[in-house]
């Protein structure tokens, strides 16, 4: 009679597989592909390294030589002022040392001994691009430069970045000061996720300790939805420039380094980012994602849920390319638990991983026995379905196309 109810789970299992088949995709927020195929709609830039992140799932929906390294000049500034915001009070009073008042390049015109606060000199290493403001604000976090440096590096490996390393705060050209377009996306995505970070960039002019400070980043009065960003250039880097731009919800954020037609190349790239791409909902949370047989239980299968909504940015084209995967066991012996986690829904664009969402039981299955009475299911008798999910039990139950 069990064996009955298990071969009837099975043909549902099989039936569930050519259901997932006609049923189309919809999708949003995950983990994005480590590469991009090229589009014959993206804008050609002057930039020599270029990328454009979606803030919200992290895929990059535009690069060109992304991971080259590259001298990256004042906007270093980024990662010198995410170190300092995530490490000091902003209310803080720091007295100005002469030696950061004679620092090269942009200045704040620090004077010795003038004290201002964290946030006050904030505003000079972002709106001004003072490098003085860089190096008074690295010893007042660090003690020094060089462990300031080294505190910019911890952040870097934190953020997983391997074709980045810091030498100075401010970005003047060192033998091993340098970064990459898409590491650089990944420090502003950290960075425009602190409030006064993007209340201190969005800030076109301002008065900071008796100063006229005025932003140089035109985006911010040309271009509808800009919220800021940090500029750079030395002669050897050439122009580089982070901006961040929010419509409809949506954030980009746009790197490009050694770009003689900066300005240019970042408003093609927002224009690209919002004209081409739609956020659209792979799952949502609670989604019943089919079932898995259940042997010797008081039931034949048990349903399962995404523990998650999944939304990400994608083009028409790609839309449709998106496939499906459920990864978890053939079947399972009872009990089982509600909520315990069975396995992953997987969504593949051309083979790459988009992204995942955990499933679980949506109901418990209790063990029948032979005189019909039935134990009950807990956490520790779920036959290890998280287990399941693992590459020895782990089958293809759909890898369809949405």
């Amino acid at each position: 009679m069990r064996t009955k109810g298990f071969l009837c789970a099975l043909c549902v299992l099989c039936a569930l597989c050519t259901l997932f088949s006609a049923r189309p995709a919809t999708a949003t927020a995950a983990t994005a592909p480590d590469a991009k195929a090229p589009d014959a709609k993206a804008p050609a830039v002057s930039a020599r390294c270029a990328v454009l992140l979606d803030a919200q799932s992290g895929r990059f929906l535009y690069e060109k030589n992304p991971r080259d390294p590259m001298l990256i000049a004042s906007t270093t500034k980024t990662m010198t002022a995410l170190v300092v915001l995530q490490n000091c009070d902003l209310d803080a009073v720091v007295t100005v040392a002469g030696a950061q008042t004679g620092v090269a390049g942009s200045s704040m015109r620090l004077r010795p001994g003038e004290r201002l606060t964290v946030r006050e000199l904030l505003y000079g290493l972002l709106i001004q691009s003072g490098n003085d403001a860089a190096e008074t604000l690295a010893v007042h976090c660090a003690g020094s430069i060089a462990d300031f440096a080294d505190m910019m590096n911890e952040k870097a490996r934190a953020l997983c970045l391997v074709r980045s390393h810091f030498e100075n705060p401010h970005g003047l050209n060192a033998n091993r000061h340098y970064s990459c377009a898409r590491d650089m996306a990944i420090i502003a995505r950290e960075a425009y996720q602190i409030e006064a970070f993007r209340e201190i960039v969005a800030t076109e002019a301002i008065t900071v300790a008796g100063r006229e400070l005025r932003s140089r980043h035109r985006l911010l009065w040309e271009y509808s939805g800009d919220i800021g960003g940090k500029t750079g250039y030395t002669m050897k880097a050439g122009r580089c420039l982070v901006s961040a731009a929010r419509r409809g919800g949506r954030l980009l954020i746009a790197v490009t380094l050694n770009a003689p037609d900066d300005w240019n190349d970042q408003m093609a790239l927002f224009d690209y980012g919002f004209a081409r791409y739609e956020t659209r909902t792979l799952c949502r949370e609670g989604d019943s994602m089919g079932y898995v047989p259940v042997f010797s239980g008081t039931e034949d299968r048990a349903p399962l849920y995404a523990a998650e909504s999944l939304a990400l940015p994608l083009t028409e084209d790609e839309w449709l390319r998106v496939e499906l995967s459920i990864r978890s066991p053939w079947y399972v012996e009872a009990p089982v638990a509600k909520d315990e986690l069975v396995g992953y829904a997987r969504y593949l664009l051309d083979g790459t991983l988009l992204g995942q969402v955990a499933l679980l039981w949506d109901a418990a299955v209790d063990v029948a026995d032979v005189a019909g009475t039935a134990g009950t299911a807990d956490a520790a008798g779920t036959a290890d379905a998280a287990d399941a999910a693992d590459a020895t039990d782990v089958a293809d139950v759909a890898d369809v196309a949405a």
